[in-house]
C-alpha cells in the first residue's frame, strides 16, 4: 500500500539517520527491501503518535444521535475516522459514562456530542512539534532496519522521548479551536464546542 502523505516525514527520518539514499515513495510493495520494510512500519507508528495525546489539531467535536437499544441502553456509532474517544456528552454538556464495543459506544442516557481524536493522515496538517515527534519515532523504529544498530536505536529513542514530551507540553498550553466543521454546525451555533 502506498502512503502519499508520508514521503516528507519518512525522508526526514532517513536524513536523521544520516542516510543519503532516501525513498522516493512510501509503499510497502516497492522493490528496495529497506524502503519496503520501513514503509510497512509507517502506518502503525503514525496512528500510535496521533492516539497518544489529545492533540488540538486532531481533536474533533461532533454532534451525534444515540439510538435506543433493546437492553435499555443507547448506542452511539463511532465515526470511521476516530482513533480515540475522549468524551461522550449529553444534551447539557455533561459527561456520560460509556462502554465501547467495536465501533459502538453504549450508555444509559442519550448522547448529543462526541469528542474524539480523528485520524489526520497528512502530517503536514499536524502542528510542528507533533510532526517532529513523528519523525523521531520513525527514525527510532527505522534505525534497526537501516543501521542495524541497537545503540543508534537507543539514541533515536531518547530523541523521540524528548520531542514527544515537548510536543505534548506545547500542545497542552494551546487553547483548543475546533477547525473541523461538520454539516450540523449551523444547528449548534449556540453550543460550546
Amino acid at each position: 500500500m502506498e502512503y502519499p502523505y508520508a514521503l516528507n516525514v519518512v525522508r526526514q527520518a532517513f536524513a536523521i539517520l544520516g542516510q543519503s539514499s532516501r525513498p522516493n515513495v512510501v509503499d510497502d510493495e516497492q522493490d528496495n527491501p529497506t524502503f519496503r520494510d520501513c514503509s510497512m512500519l509507517y502506518e502503525g507508528i503514525r496512528k500510535a503518535i496521533i492516539a497518544c495525546h489529545p492533540w488540538n489539531f486532531a481533536r474533533c467535536i461532533q454532534p451525534v444521535t444515540s439510538a435506543s437499544a433493546n437492553n435499555g441502553q443507547y448506542i452511539t456509532i463511532i465515526p470511521g475516522d476516530c482513533v480515540r474517544v475522549l468524551s461522550l456528552l449529553g444534551e447539557r454538556g455533561e459527561e456520560i459514562e460509556r462502554t465501547r464495543s467495536g465501533n459502538y459506544l453504549y450508555s444509559e442516557t442519550p448522547a448529543a456530542t462526541l469528542v474524539y481524536i480523528r485520524d489526520e493522515e497528512d502530517p503536514a496538517c499536524w502542528d510542528e512539534w507533533a510532526r517532529k515527534a513523528l519523525v523521531h519515532r520513525l527514525a527510532a523504529d527505522f534505525s534497526r532496519i537501516v543501521k542495524g544498530s541497537i545503540q543508534e536505536r537507543q539514541l533515536q529513542e531518547d530523541a523521540y522521548n524528548l520531542a514527544l514530551a515537548e510536543a505534548k507540553r506545547l500542545n497542552s498550553q494551546e487553547a483548543y479551536v475546533n477547525t473541523r466543521k461538520s454539516y450540523a454546525d449551523d444547528l449548534f451555533e449556540g453550543r460550546v464546542r
